[in-house]
């Protein structure tokens, strides 16, 4: 049995209609647990969203990272 923790994502990507609902969907596929999930809006017309989510291990943190950085508008998905 693998162990899980805890970890946070911060997402930067062009704010769009439906990104937020891309972005938890994909989650959802992946069968992943959100415990938090903010969202805000930069001057820039950027989204930044910060989700704290259960992995387990770094394989399973690459591939959540993969599968987030190709949903549409997306810039970059990081470690803070």
């Amino acid at each position: 049995m693998k162990e899980e923790f805890k970890t946070t994502l911060e997402i930067l990507a062009n704010d769009r209609s439906g990104l937020l609902a891309d972005v938890t969907q994909q989650l959802f596929n992946m069968h992943i647990s959100i415990h938090t999930l903010n969202s805000r809006e930069t001057k820039d017309g950027c989204a930044v969203i910060s989700v704290s989510i259960t992995i387990n291990g770094r394989d399973h943190l690459q591939s959540i990272i993969d599968r987030l950085s190709r949903i549409d508008g997306i810039l970059s998905v990081r470690r803070p």
